[in-house]
């Protein structure tokens, strides 16, 4: 596993981290990506998450992929690599969160199912949406310059331009 990209917004290396794994799907059908429309903030995320106790990464991935797309994943590909994120915590003071997503190319299956979505993910109203990369950067790169962010906004932006430059 390589990893890709390094994020670290830390005032102070010092501090106890909270640790979180997750997994993403990279899932494409010719010139468009399946990824997670977040109407609240205007845009584009990997489907994807935490991965929990007595889970694989496969596991997670599979169950992420369900739960946020409604999309069944039929292969994993292989794992294009992980970032890693180190930021103060919003919830615990004095306290830093750190984030390993672990990104793999997917196929999915060609029919959708409902999403189980959690209450957070309602109320930022995710939507499953096939869209161009190019797309995806352009909403994100505007996103981004408007500021008042998600701690994601930048990775999953950065990991579009990787997949975009993949790709050539």
């Amino acid at each position: 596993m390589e990893l890709i990209k390094v994020f670290d917004t830390r005032a102070d290396k010092s501090k106890t981290e909270i640790k979180r794994t997750a997994t993403r799907a990279v899932i494409q059908n010719g010139n468009k990506i399946l990824l997670i429309y977040v109407k609240n903030n205007s845009e584009y995320k990997f489907p994807g998450g935490g991965v929990e106790d007595n889970e694989t990464f496969i596991e997670a991935l599979k169950r992420e992929v369900l739960e946020e797309a409604g999309a069944t994943i039929s292969e994993v590909k292989e794992c294009i690599g992980y970032t890693d994120q180190f930021y103060p915590d919003k919830y615990i003071a004095d306290e830093v969160f750190s984030m390993r997503s672990i990104y793999y190319l997917c196929d999915i299956t060609n029919s959708f199912k409902a999403q189980d979505l959690s209450t957070y993910e309602l109320e930022l109203g995710f939507i499953p949406s096939w869209v161009s990369i190019d797309e995806a950067i352009k909403t994100n790169e505007e996103r981004l310059k408007l500021g008042n962010n998600y701690h994601w906004t930048e990775r999953e932006l950065f990991m579009l331009n990787h997949l975009k430059n993949l790709n050539k």
